[in-house]
């Protein structure tokens, strides 16, 4: 698996968007849509209305009903609603208050976001529904909903974290002690109900250690489907007002049945942040993607990438890799998996590819004597900076100085 550039396509890119085999690039005044095929870069169109980027917020591509969605977070806000095939928008769902900083999820045309008004609401809706007598949103889910006989269970943050094929809503709240989170979780309605109270509520309790004069705190990162009658969660813990350090925050991987929301598994600490969970069936693996601070006594930030490989029957750890961007001689710009492939974009443009079950064998491979990973450069010696780059099925796309958008296959 040599990566080589293929196609290099000139234009001023903000941000790109990359679901294989769709490209978005974000401009300043147009959003162009392409499609990549074998070792091809083709223009499809440029949306018909410009929007800007969506940071934090996620962006979704159905191919089965040719859609893109894409959260519009500046006043009005909303949903809008665009054709895959020829960029023009179909439609806007508006919303109410600001669309908050969570990723909207996304299961068989429906949509649930999350957004903040006198308080946070989660809404589901359905992009299929054409009815226009039917209401806006078929579930409506508010903090309110979460009081118990009158009283308020002192939470500290709330917002989705998965929407099951069935419809059914899960949900998270931080607890103002900073010593548990609550996994919440909702059955599908045919009416929307602002009032109605979860069906499951469960703690998740923080396990990092935190000194006597320390705080910390626990909340949600980020979540993924693991068949349709469980999902991969991953929490953030931390110790609150200290330097971020080796063993400062970490992350837990759990898997949760459903409707129970019971906890089928939970990973040990996993040090740093976790940014992406994946679940690779064939090879009974969960992969968990992020960076760690390996920040010395009284030194500058220090910081490495981490890639976790777990059992996915167990929550064992399989292997964990880190890749120090200081010893290393550059930043990653962005790791995924693709497929059954670990992928690597650093900075500089080197591009390093391995399969995942030779990576659980082996690791990263290394320059001999060098904690150095073997990277290939498909741009030669002559690159500026990767200023953003998305991985993909065989292909990474990587914009070089925001002004280059070049694809990479293997």
């Amino acid at each position: 698996m040599t990566p080589r550039k293929s196609a290099t396509v000139g234009c001023n890119v903000k941000q790109i968007y990359f679901s294989y085999p769709h490209l978005l690039t974000f401009g300043e005044t147009t959003v162009d849509l392409f499609h990549v095929e074998s070792s091809s870069l083709t223009h499809v169109a440029a949306l018909s209305e410009w929007i800007d980027y969506p940071i934090e917020r996620g962006i979704i591509i159905d191919s089965s009903r040719g859609l893109v969605v894409i959260p519009q977070c500046d006043r009005p806000v909303g949903l809008w609603v665009y054709n895959l095939h020829d960029g023009q928008l179909i439609k806007k769902i508006p919303l109410f208050g600001h669309i908050s900083v969570a990723r909207i999820q996304y299961n068989h045309g429906r949509v649930l976001v999350a957004v903040d008004d006198d308080e946070t609401w989660l809404l589901v809706c359905d992009l299929t529904e054409s009815d226009p007598s039917r209401p806006m949103f078929c579930t409506e889910i508010t903090e309110s909903s979460l009081l118990s006989e009158g009283k308020e269970r002192g939470f500290n943050g709330f917002g989705p974290v998965w929407l099951s094929p069935a419809g059914e809503v899960v949900a998270w709240a931080g607890e103002s002690s900073g010593e548990s989170l609550s996994v919440m979780l909702w059955p599908p309605t045919e009416e929307p109900n602002d009032a109605l109270p979860p069906s499951r509520f469960v703690k998740i309790p923080r396990s990092i250690s935190v000194g006597d004069e320390e705080d910390g705190a626990i909340n949600m990162e980020c979540a993924t489907a693991m068949g349709d009658d469980s999902f991969l969660m991953c929490t953030s813990e931390a110790v609150l007002d200290v330097l971020d350090g080796p063993e400062t925050c970490g992350c837990v991987v759990r898997v949760l049945a459903k409707p129970s929301l019971e906890t089928v598994w939970a990973s040990r600490l996993i040090w740093g942040h976790v940014r992406v969970v994946r679940h690779v069936p064939r090879l009974n693996a969960v992969v968990a993607i992020g960076c760690v601070s390996e920040r010395g006594y009284g030194e500058g930030p220090d910081y490495a990438l981490g890639v976790t490989v777990l059992d996915a029957s167990t929550g064992e750890q399989r292997r964990y890799e880190r890749v120090n961007f200081r010893e290393h001689g550059s930043p990653v710009r962005v790791c995924d998996l693709t497929a059954e492939e670990v992928v690597v974009v650093f900075c500089d443009g080197g591009v390093l590819v391995t399969a995942l079950d030779v990576f659980v064998k082996e690791g990263f491979p290394r320059v001999a004597g060098s904690s150095q990973v073997k990277v290939a450069r498909p741009f030669g010696a002559e690159f500026g900076k990767a200023t953003h780059a998305g991985v993909g099925d065989g292909h990474a796309v990587v914009v070089e100085d925001n002004q280059k958008v070049s694809l990479v296959a293997w």
